[in-house]
Parts: C-alpha cells; sequence; structure tokens
C-alpha cells in the first residue's frame, strides 16, 4: 500500500494489495486479520488487547494545502469482528490542474457462525474529482483542462470460509461493482487518417478535438477456492467467473467544426479462469512449487480512445507459475519465480482469491506499462521472472539482492477519423490497431543495520530499465506521419535510498532519508534530457505509550529540488519543491 501511487492513477500494484488483504481477512482467526481498508496492522491492531470499540486516526498536512484525513472505528467481540473507514483526500497538487478531491467509504464486518465457519461481508462507495494527475515529465505537458469524476455506488462483497480440518479450507467471494466515469477533455488530441483515391496516404495525431464521455462498468464475481495443506505438500485450486456490461457515451467535437461523433454504445463483459497451484516441501530448507490456470476475457475492443466502436474481443491464455524457496544455509534463503498471466478491462482482476504472490515476488498486476505513460490496455499478457537472495546475519543485519523482468504484450482499437472527400477534412469514424510491448528490467540491493537499542540504518539501490514499442500495423507502410506514430521508447532510472532511524524508549525519535536518482532516456522527439538529483527528508515525532498518540512534523525535499523523470519508469514521485508536513496518528 506504502508504495502505491497516492493519486490512485498508475495501479500497478492495486491487484495484489486487494487481494493478499482480502485472503489474509477470510482466514483469520476469530478476533484476527485487520478489517480495516486504509490503516495498516502495525499502527492499530492489537492481538492480546481485543476491544468492542476502537478509533484509529490518520490526519496528514502538507505546506501546499494538501490533506488526509483516515478514519476507523473498528471493534472485536467474541466472533465478531468490523470496520467502519473513511478517508478524505484533498490535494492542490504542485503543477498546473493536478488538484484532487476524494471520498471513500467502507464498512467491513467479519462473524463467526460456527466453529468451522465465518462469513466475511463488505460495502464501500468512492467520490473522486480531479483534474489531469497523471505523471508528467515536464509539469508544463499537462493538460491544463481536462476534468474527472468517478463513483462507485456502491461496491459489495460477501465471503464464506469453512475449516474442514486443520490445513483443509474453502473459501468462497461473491462481489458486485457499479462504477461511473466522467471525462471532460476540451484539448484531446485524436488520430486521423488522412486518405486519398480511397487508400490511407497519412496518418497523425490531431490536437484540435475535445471529448466528452461517460462510462458506467457493473460487474459481478464469483469465485471458490479450495487449499490443503500438509508437513510436505500444499494445493491452491480455484475456479472464478464474472460477467458485467459497459456502458459508454462518448462525443467528439472538432474546433471550428462541431460535434464529428457522438455515439452510445453497451457491451457484455466475461471472465471465466481455473488455476490449480502445488508446493513441495521434501525437506525444512527448500519449497519447490509449480501449476497452471487458464484464463479467459471478453472485453469491448474500444471503450476508452473515442470515438469508440461496437465489437467486442476475447483474449485467453494459459497461464503456467513455478517458483523454488532454498535455504541453503542458516538464514539464507534463494528465492525464484516464473509466471504468465492475463490482464482484464478495468479493475476485474484485482477482486480474485487467486494468489498474487510465489517466493515473495509480487505476479498479478492490474497494469504493467504505467498508466501516464499509455493509459488503459485491455487483456495484457503479462510474463513475470524473478530472483532473488536474502542472508540475515544475526538479529541485526539484513542484506539481499534481486533481479526482475517483468513484461506486458497487448493490442487495442485507436479511435480516429478520416477524410471521405478528396478534402483532407476528417468527417469519418474509424478506428486503427494499435500493438504495445512494455518491458521492465531492474536489478536492487539492501543492507539493513539495527545499532544498539536506539539506532536503524538502512540502503537500498534500484536500477531500472523500461522500454516500450508501439506499433500501428494495420497502416500501410511507409505513409506520410507513420514514423512519428512509432514508439520505441527508453527510459532508466537508478535511485539509492538512505535512512536513519533514531527511537527513544521516551517516545521522542527522528528520521533521516536521502534519495540520489539518476534518470536517462532515449527515443523522445523532441528529447528528454537526463536528471540526477539529491532529495533529503527530515522528520522528527513524539510517540505516547502503546502508540495511542504519535505526532510527526518535517520537511520534504529540504533542498528544494525539482525533477524531469520519465512516467515511463515505476517510481515514487518526491515532491517538486520544498515543503512542510506534519502528521497526527490517533489509537484508542
Amino acid at each position: 500500500q506504502s508504495r502505491e501511487d497516492p493519486n490512485r492513477f498508475d495501479l500497478r500494484l492495486e491487484t495484489a494489495r486487494e487481494s493478499e488483504l482480502l485472503v489474509a481477512n477470510l482466514l483469520a482467526p476469530p478476533g484476527g486479520g485487520n478489517l480495516s481498508q486504509l490503516l495498516s496492522v502495525q499502527d492499530r491492531l492489537r492481538y492480546f488487547d481485543p476491544r468492542p470499540l476502537g478509533l484509529s486516526s490518520l490526519t496528514e498536512y502538507r505546506g501546499n494545502g494538501d490533506w488526509e484525513q483516515d478514519t476507523t472505528v473498528h471493534g472485536t467481540d467474541g466472533g465478531f469482528g468490523y470496520a467502519l473507514d473513511s478517508a478524505y483526500v484533498s490535494r492542490r497538487g504542485d503543477r498546473p490542474n493536478s488538484d484532487l478531491l476524494s471520498n471513500r467509504f467502507a464498512a467491513t464486518a467479519r462473524q463467526q457462525v460456527a466453529p468451522d465457519d465465518s462469513v466475511y461481508i463488505q460495502a464501500g462507495f468512492l467520490d473522486g474529482n480531479s483534474g489531469d494527475v497523471a505523471r508528467h515529465f515536464d509539469p508544463a505537458d499537462a493538460n491544463t483542462g481536462l476534468r474527472v469524476r468517478e463513483r462507485q455506488e456502491p461496491h459489495l462483497a460477501a465471503g464464506w470460509h469453512h475449516a474442514w480440518s486443520p490445513g483443509n479450507d474453502t473459501l468462497l467471494l461473491v462481489s458486485h461493482l457499479d462504477d461511473r466515469l466522467d471525462l471532460d477533455d476540451p484539448a484531446a488530441n485524436v488520430l486521423f487518417l488522412r486518405r486519398f483515391g480511397g487508400a490511407i496516404v497519412g496518418a497523425g495525431l490531431d490536437p484540435f478535438y475535445s471529448v466528452r464521455s461517460t462510462g458506467r462498468f457493473s460487474l459481478e464475481s464469483a469465485e471458490l477456492q479450495q487449499l490443503w495443506q500438509t508437513d510436505h505438500h500444499a494445493v491452491v485450486a480455484g475456479v472464478g467467473y464474472q460477467t458485467g456490461t459497459a456502458d459508454t457515451d462518448a462525443t467528439v467535437e472538432r474546433a471550428f467544426s462541431g460535434v464529428l461523433d457522438s455515439r452510445r454504445t453497451t457491451r457484455d463483459f466475461g471472465r471465466t479462469k481455473a488455476y490449480v497451484q502445488y508446493q513441495w516441501h521434501p525437506i525444512e530448507s527448500l519449497r519447490v512449487g509449480g501449476g497452471v490456470g487458464y484464463d479467459r476475457v471478453e472485453f469491448p475492443s474500444n471503450s476508452d480512445l473515442p470515438p469508440i466502436t461496437t465489437g467486442t474481443r476475447t483474449r485467453d491464455r494459459f497461464t503456467p507459475r513455478a517458483s523454488l524457496s532454498w535455504e541453503p544455509w542458516a538464514s539464507g534463503r534463494l528465492r525464484a519465480a516464473y509466471t504468465r498471466s492475463l490482464g482484464g478491462l478495468y479493475f476485474d482482476d484485482s477482486i480474485r482469491l487467486e494468489p498474487t504472490q510465489l517466493a515473495g515476488f509480487t505476479t498479478a498486476f492490474r497494469s504493467l506499462a504505467p498508466e501516464s505513460a499509455v493509459g488503459i490496455v485491455p487483456g495484457t499478457r503479462f510474463e513475470t521472472i524473478g530472483v532473488g537472495f536474502d542472508q540475515r546475519i544475526g538479529t541485526d543485519t539484513a542484506l539481499g539482492i534481486e533481479a526482475e523482468k517483468l513484461s506486458s504484450r497487448g493490442d487495442r482499437d485507436v479511435g480516429a477519423f478520416s477524410n471521405s472527400t478528396p478534402i483532407p477534412f476528417p468527417d469519418t469514424a474509424t478506428t486503427a490497431r494499435q500493438t504495445l510491448a512494455f518491458t521492465e528490467r531492474s536489478v536492487s540491493a539492501y543492507a539493513n543495520q539495527l545499532l544498539g537499542k536506539h539506532w536503524a540504518l538502512g540502503a537500498r539501490y534500484r536500477i531500472a530499465e523500461s522500454t516500450l514499442e508501439g506499433r500501428f500495423p494495420g497502416l500501410p507502410p511507409g505513409i506520410d506521419g507513420l514514423a512519428q506514430l512509432k514508439q520505441h521508447e527508453r527510459a532508466v532510472l537508478g535511485r539509492l535510498d538512505l535512512f536513519a532511524v533514531y527511537q527513544h524508549e521516551s517516545g521522542f525519535f527522528a528520521r533521516w532519508d536521502t534519495s540520489f536518482l539518476h534518470a536517462w532516456s532515449a527515443g523522445y522527439d523532441p528529447s528528454r534530457p537526463g536528471d540526477r538529483l539529491w532529495i533529503h527528508d527530515a522528520w522528527i515525532g513524539y510517540r505516547l505509550p502503546r502508540r495511542s498518540v504519535e505526532l510527526r512534523v518535517g520537511v520534504l525535499n529540504l533542498t528544494d529540488r525539482d525533477h524531469r523523470l520519465n512516467p515511463l519508469n515505476f517510481y515514487a514521485e518526491p515532491p517538486r519543491s520544498r515543503t512542510f508536513a506534519a502528521s497526527l496518528r490517533l489509537n484508542f
């Protein structure tokens, strides 16, 4: 959760976060688990002091006017547990039209209805309004007129857990979600295919359009999962089915021309999957796993890039997976994993019980190519490869190294206009097929050290190379403007993070974070120069016993350094200027 985009635009990690929390709560013993969708176990849960009523709150403020208020009322009474979550976010942003206003509410409950049976229920609501909150290399590239509003009314989920015997569990999840997205873009780029004599002779992006659209997506999901576990064997098997509709209203206007296209389409969405995953644990130091699944998804061919179309497309894929976890010596662990998977349309892939990680590697994603760089690509094929080694030395030192290769391959229909007369004027709606191939290769290493009772030090370095290739294979080769539409982009980002934490028995604490970032890009016109910068953050604070109250204040980006980082890379975006920050946690 801490690594996710705070604006909820680049959603790579949403699937893993949602699924891990859901499965943990379904399997938790009575009174256990963390039913809150907002606040972490470390901040609020007390396993040995369950209470029928508790209050947890996090208030954050930044000097640029950003506010966030998360509040959870929670409690446990016998076999019943509940959490009422409320989240209010108001961000002004640090560039033009990057404001965000969001309200979320979730009510979650879990009841032990029999010694071996429990039921889980959740209802959630969302109302968000924002401008252009995507990441940009240059703040001047932001779309200053874009406005987006999203509402989910409601998101309902119900789960059942039956324990047949120790290590033999059945889980059932059913859910319903209604989502509405309203978009108003007065400066949209739309593809224009210039024709002469019936043949396409040129292609390019035309910037003189405005787009207004309303998308409604309803989704019903059901998934059944069986878990078996013994001392030497473990199996996870499941089947899932999703169905829904995508209803889109879109109007495209062009300057001085009026409405060029206005249509409404309603298309069905469907997804069916089955999977089985096996792990063998022959000796204490070795775990070997493997599995296979089948995933089939039917989705609208174009509901996001007006002019929209009425067709549907189908993707299916076998999804093999393999993992290894080996401890060749005390406190040392070698990890490796390989998976293939299939993405969905929107958030359908995030409503799941199917495992989302193997051997410590995340293997399921809402998306891999950042939405800030490519937008939405339905039915994407993912492939992940990861190898890592972790070593603990005593109880005070932890070291590790990890390498990953993440790939996604997909294609989509892009709305376009063409001319029906010899005059090159857009008057006819059409589409063009675009293929997108994204690859991220990364290597990272970390070292953490405890020094006595008061100090903790740490360092982590990660360097990642991201590449994106985009093509329009259906357009005639060599036509005018085609070279400008092709993408062969590369972005490299290296990041060194250093931290030092001091904690005293009295409750006083302090933290210093330093990050060095170096970035380089290629394949852009105009070119994007590299960037090298140091960013320093400093915090001081005080905690009352049992963390009932925590107050901290700090300054982010002490040296007031702006940055030029490529959104093709996956990273947590630092503030673009020196920023005062303060937070207050309450836990009663």
